[in-house]
């Protein structure tokens, strides 16, 4: 039985690296949305703080994310974001309970 994942990812962008991080998570979202078993991927901005980012993650199952987490252009952000976050990205997995 397939079943599906959710991730929400927290990126916080370094001063003055918001725009910066914005524009390359847009890039990352088309890229993303052409995936098999993307069923959404959205940014989304903090209203308490404009230098925190959430992507809300909906994944057909866990080797669809997989596939994602081994894609070139998620390797492509993964040398990017270090120059554009001041902390790590928190990453929350969850899994449907009903």
């Amino acid at each position: 039985m397939r079943q599906q994942v959710t991730i929400i990812a927290t990126l916080h962008a370094r001063p003055g690296m918001e725009q910066a991080l914005e524009a390359r998570m847009r890039t990352m979202i088309a890229a993303t949305r052409q995936e098999p078993g993307c069923i959404r991927y959205d940014l989304q901005r903090s209203e308490l703080d404009s230098a925190s980012y959430v992507m809300i993650e909906h994944w057909a199952d866990a080797q669809a994310l997989q596939l994602h987490f081994d894609s070139p252009h998620m390797a492509a952000l993964s040398q990017d974001l270090p120059e554009l976050l001041d902390r790590p990205v928190h990453i929350e997995r969850l899994t449907p309970v009903a």
